[in-house]
């Protein structure tokens, strides 16, 4: 056995010539395993953070988005200023863009719970009926008539409820022989605060 040993030794002293002399084979085993074992930053061993391996340092990472924040309110007291506001926004390029541009001036009933969309159902309904026929009415709105709806005390629900009354303005059309003028309805907070639209699907 101790021969086999030296020549063990013998062989493994001629093969790696860099290694230290030593009489015992499992001491020169040991030193031949840490002499292997990888060192950081030899090509052996895993890159660095920050650093991909080739000496080139890591792309960041990239920021996260930010929160969608509601558009501001629309402070517009006067109805008929509100309403041709609204008009112009509901004729305000796409469909999707009149989608936006329309939320400063509707309650926050017909918008989603973070007050960045409109629902979904005000969307697909309503709001594209409004869209699509938004083109034949009058712009500035002509209000016809007014009629104040004397049973509504408040409208929505959990946080979007609110307390107030509703009227509806009939605006004309650009051609009146198209078609009698169309109710939008309009809801004044008990609060005081500005009017807003409450329904956009009578257009």
């Amino acid at each position: 056995m101790k021969h086999m040993n030296r020549l063990a030794i013998g062989f493994l002293a001629a093969a790696f010539p860099a290694l230290p002399a030593c009489s015992d084979l499992s001491g020169l085993l040991r030193t031949l395993a840490d002499a292997s074992a990888p060192r950081s930053g030899s090509p052996g061993s895993p890159p660095a953070q920050g650093n991909t391996g080739d000496g080139n340092p890591a792309s960041p990472r990239p920021a996260p988005q930010p929160t969608a924040s509601p558009p501001a309110e629309s402070q517009i007291a006067d109805p008929e200023q509100l309403l041709t506001a609204w008009l112009q926004a509901l004729t305000s390029g796409t469909e999707d863009q009149a989608a936006v541009a329309v939320l400063p001036f509707v309650h926050k009933s017909l918008k989603n719970s973070s007050g960045t969309a409109l629902s979904s159902d005000v969307r697909q309904f309503s709001f594209h009926k409004a869209y699509v026929d938004a083109k034949f009415y009058a712009l500035p709105v002509v209000v016809t008539r007014i009629r104040e709806n004397q049973g509504t005390t408040g409208i929505g629900h959990g946080d979007q409820a609110e307390r107030g009354r509703i009227k509806d303005y009939f605006i004309g059309r650009k051609d009146a022989s198209t078609g009698m003028p169309a109710p939008v309805p309009l809801f004044f907070p008990e609060s005081g605060a500005p009017p807003k639209v409450s329904y956009m699907g009578n257009l």
